[in-house]
Parts: C-alpha cells; structure tokens; sequence
C-alpha cells in the first residue's frame, strides 16, 4: 500500500469515528454535489436567475408559494410578463399580498398532467413542503387536506396566447414530473427555453424517478439538454446513470438546443 493510501485510510477513518467530523464531511460532499440546500442564494438558483431572467420576456414561476422567487425574478427584470402558479388558498393570499405589478399574472392554481382537482395535503399554512403527496416516513404531519384546481402548461399558454416561454421555475413537491409532462405539447415544439425543476426525497411520495423525465424529454422532437444546478456552476448530465437517483434534494435544468448560448458561461 502507498503512502498517500495510508493517509487516505486514516482520514477516512475520522467521519466514522467523529459525528462533527462526519456532519462537516457531510457538507462539504453535499456542497460539491449541489444537494441538499434549498436556500436558492446559495444553491446556484439565483446565480442562474441573475444570468438568464434579465434577458427573459416570458417566466413562469410554478410553484410560487408567498412570492420570494417572484420577487427576485421582478428585481432583476422589473417588465418581465412573470405567471405565477400557487394552488393553496391560504398561501395565494399571501402571495397577492405583494401587490405585484400588472405584468404578473398570479393564480390560485397548480400545474400537473391533465386539468381537474387534486388533494393537496397542508403540513403548515405557507409552507414550502406542502405537496400533492402525503409524506410519509418523514417528521412531517399533515394537519389537512385541501382540494385545488389543477391546469397543464400547455393549455393554460394556448388560452393565454403564449407562444414562447423563456424560462420556467418547478418546484412543486414530487410533482415535478407532472407539470412537466403538462407542457409536453410546448417542449415538443420548442416553445420552453430553458425548464428548472426540483428533485428530491418527495419523489418517494409521488413514485416518480428522475429516469421518467430524462425518458419523456428524450422523446421528443425538440432536442433539450439536462443541467444540474451546483452552486458555482451548471454540471452537464450528457447521459443518464442510476446514481443519480439518491433522492437527495438538488435542482436540475433543462435547455433547448436554441438557447445553449445563454448558459455557455455558466
């Protein structure tokens, strides 16, 4: 055995023998990673916005919640036509509370796959991980349920006349892949820039994988290119693998073969 793998075998050794050893160990990983941190000033997600949104015309913000993504995106591009998309009625009032512009479109409202109304469980009035799916094995109670109306992207843009979106912003609780197949007409056609969607543990709930989505943008005719988010960076996923599926929180983003020039730098 070398030296240097002696060494490495005695530093390996001290997260196992050390719990803050281990959670500093821990977080260096995730921050190389870009997981787990949903702080978006420091996962890479306002990075991103800083580079794309003053440049955008058309921004969806799906998953909106009280408005603080919103309220960035308008920050950076103060004329932008932002839509956005909060499903709880107690959330949306807050959210209306920010007395937004007339070029933001706010709507009592969730995306998914076919319009209708689904349960939405309520762990707490404005939070963050209130979701389509009831969380089970996690510290998280739902203290009720709520029925809310659901449209897809696609339609809700053909109602509107929106013919091109430049960028959209998914969070929305394991719902992800949902809303995504949602917008399958607009992907097909190119019509999306550049899509931002959250993956994480709430995929467990929803019986999703990041495989269903790498497959579905596959098929199209459009061509898109997946991205994750760390937080210095844009990491190209030129292919997919099964380690990507460790359900730890992170933010992947896709871009149409158009729009590569924009994030070139990134």
């Amino acid at each position: 055995m070398t030296l240097i793998a002696k060494v490495a075998d005695v530093l390996l050794e001290l997260p196992a023998r050390s719990e803050i050893i281990y959670r500093v160990a821990r977080r260096i990983v995730n921050r190389w990673q870009g997981e787990n941190d949903c702080r978006m000033w420091r996962n890479g997600e306002v990075r991103l916005m800083r580079h794309v949104v003053p440049g955008a015309r058309v921004v969806f913000d799906v998953g909106a919640n009280v408005g603080e993504w919103a309220r960035e995106a308008l920050r950076l591009r103060p004329d932008v036509q932002l839509h956005c998309f909060e499903p709880s009625p107690v959330t949306f009032r807050l959210l209306s509370a920010n007395n937004f512009p007339p070029n933001v479109r706010i709507n009592n409202a969730g995306l998914g796959a076919e319009p209708g109304t689904l349960e939405l469980f309520i762990y707490s009035d404005a939070s963050e991980v209130n979701s389509f799916y009831n969380r089970r094995g996690t510290d998280a109670v739902a203290q009720r349920t709520e029925k809310v109306a659901i449209v897809t992207l696609d339609d809700y843009a053909a109602t509107h006349g929106i013919d091109h979106i430049d960028f959209v912003k998914v969070d929305v609780e394991g719902h992800e892949s949902a809303v995504i197949n949602g917008a399958r007409r607009l992907l097909d056609e190119g019509r999306i820039d550049m899509l931002q969607f959250e993956y994480g543990g709430c995929y467990i709930d929803a019986r999703v994988l990041l495989k269903d989505i790498w497959d579905m943008v596959h098929s199209l005719r459009s061509r898109y290119r997946f991205y994750k988010l760390l937080p210095h960076r844009l990491q190209p996923v030129p292919e997919y693998r099964q380690t990507f599926e460790n359900l730890q929180y992170a933010n992947y983003l896709l871009v149409h073969e158009s729009a590569l020039a924009k994030v070139e730098r990134l």
